[in-house]
């Protein structure tokens, strides 16, 4: 199931142990290269501190709620030494400008829908300008048309119109 990354912002972590809410998430952290989120920042409800929820720890998730095994699946940044190099990127999509392959800027990234069952980021949503938001639709970008991310844009592929064969002229030969 696809799901904007902005859904889960103020969601709650549940653990199934004690069945209550141990965490809010805030937000996702993004492995660049694969684009995927390789886990979430949380905070702790009774401390207000904030943890890693790394996204092998999650269970399942509901509408609601992220269900985790226990409390102790909310780790420090620290002691999350295979993510270290992620965390220290500190990668954000969001607010990212998009440009197609041939330089047009086409907008900003607004959101972005995650597979649940991959945590692979499947769509963005690319906001335009007031001005071109008047005459065209804001833009949803699959992520097979991404050809590269960096630390300030997005590049994809051009668009390409595909002409139906209805609108096809024949051609006809003209005799000399």
């Amino acid at each position: 199931m696809l799901r904007k990354v902005g859904e889960y912002s103020g969601m709650s972590v549940v653990s199934l142990r004690s069945s209550s809410s141990v965490a809010l998430i805030n937000d996702p952290i993004i492995q660049p290269s694969g684009l995927k989120i390789v886990g979430f920042y949380v905070v702790q409800t009774n401390l207000r501190q904030e943890k890693i929820l790394h996204i092998d720890d999650v269970r399942k998730v509901r509408l609601d709620a992220v269900l985790i095994d226990d409390l102790e699946d909310l780790v420090d940044a620290e002691d999350l030494v295979r993510l270290k190099q992620v965390i220290s990127l500190n990668y954000q999509l969001i607010d990212k400008r998009v440009y197609s392959e041939s330089g047009k800027r086409l907008g900003k990234v607004v959101d972005f829908a995650i597979d649940e069952t991959s945590w692979e980021i499947q769509k963005i949503y690319v906001g335009r300008s007031i001005i071109k938001d008047l005459s065209h639709s804001a833009l949803m970008i699959d992520r097979s048309q991404i050809i590269e991310v960096s630390d300030t844009k997005v590049i994809v592929r051009d668009p390409t119109e595909k002409v139906r064969s209805a609108q096809l002229k024949p051609v006809t030969p003209q005799a000399n």
